[in-house]
């Protein structure tokens, strides 16, 4: 799929499946590997933005790992300065706040 990117402008949010996330969050080892395979093989010529770590992970089983998987790719990106192109993320499910509408009633 990379391959057809190449060269692109198009900007990519690239996703971690959610089976990943536990194993992202418990080494740092399992996140830099994840770096190197998915972005640092392509990311001179594919233009990644985003990284979203699961989808909606946030409530489910692995809700406790997000934030430390995403501390670990954070760390893993820093090696190269690609922290600095690409943001780590996570997509967390609108049923989690108590009221959605109108915006300015939501609080964290």
């Amino acid at each position: 799929m990379f391959e057809a990117l190449r060269r692109s402008r198009i900007q990519i949010l690239l996703g971690v499946n959610d089976a990943n996330i536990e194993q992202l969050a418990q080494s740092y080892t399992a996140a830099n590997d994840w770096v190197e395979k998915n972005i640092r093989s392509y990311w001179h010529d594919v233009h990644f933005r985003y990284i979203d770590v699961g989808n909606e992970a946030i409530p489910s089983s692995y809700a406790s790992f997000v934030l430390q998987a995403i501390e670990n790719l954070h760390s893993a990106l820093s090696y190269g300065e690609l922290w600095q192109r690409i943001k780590v993320t996570a997509i967390i499910s609108p049923s989690v706040f108590d009221e959605c509408f109108p915006p300015s009633a939501e609080f964290f």
